[in-house]
This record gives structure tokens, C-alpha cells and sequence, in this order.
């Protein structure tokens, strides 16, 4: 709102605009920043008979003043500007700031029997494992108030009173983050909370794959495969 009011005032006392002439005056420009710092690893090796690993690492961290995303998770904070005049005030990790990722993939086909002849060779030969481990940390998340408490005409961020991150120990389904660190903001005034001040939960998962290959004849095979989906069914939250 590029008319909205010059300082916050009290709830029910008029608001002073730039151009008082004028109702709201809706702008779109490229006004925030973001920025982005990542360390990637990478290690693919072949283990010799029939083993393949391949194991991929992030280490990263994501601040900004805006935001506009959703990945693969909900995202309730408010992601509009709180004080168009502040924008240090709305600089905070993003919804994108997934501090660290793991991906791992596992391959063996398992060669001890592939010698064989015969009745052995269809039952025990050409036997295949394979696994995919991810894990990851949530993503970036936070509180929003949504009452005009500074009479500027948008929704204020609450004001946070303690630290919002609970302890890995205490946190569940009903309490993931601590509550009672956002309290109302006074009226008059913006919330002085960080636009996003917490991470969600993040993803812990197991792929698991089971192949097995038949010879029918020269040149011919057919092949079984089993898939596990989240094989220790492990509950990931959004």
C-alpha cells in the first residue's frame, strides 16, 4: 500500500497519509532482499562387487525481509511488510531456510550366487537392495498477530516476550513451538516480533527396494521389485 499511513497511531484516530487525498494505492516493486549461504558436499563411490553409495549434504541459512514461498510445507506467517519504512525490522530467516539436508541412496546387488547353475542360480542369483534416506530440518515459520494494532491500515506481528524455540524434548503434535513467547502488541504500535522466528518439523524417511532378476533364456529376463515407502513409517508433520 504505497498510501499507508506515515507513523503507526492509535486505534480509532484518523490516519495520516502521504496523500491524503487519496484511499489506498496499491504498488508492486522489488523492494526486499534475500540472501543465501550454502555449503554442498557430494560423495559418490563405487565399493566394487555390486555396492554403490551416494551421499549429498547441505548446510545452508536464508534470511530476507519478504517472502513469498511455500515449499512443500505450511507456511502461516504473514509474509506482507509490517513497516514499509523498516524494512531491517522484517529481516529474519525465510520460509526456505532449511538449515541442513541429508540424502543418501544405497545400491548392492548382492553377487555371491551369480555362478550358480540351474534351480540355484533362479533362487538365489540376481538378488538387488537398494535404500533412500533423507533427512532434513523444517522449514522456516513464524507467528502472525493479523489485528491493525499500529492504525496503518495492515495486519501487526505479535510481540515476542522469550525464545519461541522449545527444547527438542518438549516439542509434539499440540506444542511445537513455545506459545507463550507472543503476546499482543500495544495498541499504536508494530509487534516487534521476528517475521519468522522458527522452523518447522522436519522430514525423516526411509525408501526401501527389494529386486530380484530371472534368467527365462539368453537374452531374456524378467524382473520382480518390491517398493517400501516410508519404510519405519515414520510420521513427517507439515
Amino acid at each position: 500500500d504505497a498510501n499507508r499511513a506515515v507513523n503507526p497511531s492509535l486505534p480509532g484516530t484518523p490516519i495520516v497519509r502521504p496523500n491524503p487525498g487519496f484511499g489506498a494505492i496499491f504498488m508492486a516493486g522489488s523492494i526486499g532482499t534475500s540472501d543465501y549461504h550454502s555449503l554442498q558436499a557430494q560423495l559418490l563411490r563405487r565399493m566394487g562387487k555390486g555396492l554403490d553409495l551416494m551421499v549429498a549434504y547441505t548446510f545452508a541459512k536464508a534470511l530476507g525481509e519478504v517472502d513469498g514461498g511455500n515449499f512443500g510445507s505450511t507456511y502461516e506467517a504473514d509474509g506482507l511488510l509490517q513497516d514499509i519504512f523498516d524494512l531491517n525490522a522484517a529481516r529474519s530467516i525465510q520460509s526456505f531456510d532449511i538449515r541442513h539436508r541429508l540424502s543418501a541412496s544405497l545400491q548392492y546387488a548382492i553377487p555371491f550366487f551369480n555362478n550358480r547353475t540351474g534351480l540355484a542360480r533362479q533362487a538365489l542369483a540376481g538378488w538387488t537392495l537398494a535404500a533412500i534416506v533423507t533427512e532434513q530440518t523444517g522449514i522456516g515459520n513464524g507467528v502472525k498477530y493479523g489485528a491493525d494494532t499500529s492504525n496503518t491500515g495492515v495486519g501487526s506481528r505479535p510481540d515476542m516476550i522469550s525464545n519461541p524455540v522449545l527444547p527438542r524434548s518438549e516439542r509434539s503434535v499440540k506444542e511445537w513451538f513455545n506459545t507463550a513467547a507472543f503476546v499482543a502488541p500495544p495498541p499504536g504500535q508494530f509487534g516487534d516480533a521476528p517475521r519468522l522466528s522458527f522452523h518447522n518439523p522436519g522430514i525423516n524417511n526411509v525408501d526401501f527396494i527389494v529386486g530380484k532378476t530371472f534368467f527365462v533364456r539368453e537374452g531374456m529376463t524378467a524382473v520382480f521389485r518390491a517398493e517400501f515407502y516410508n519404510l519405519f513409517n515414520h510420521t513427517n508433520f507439515s
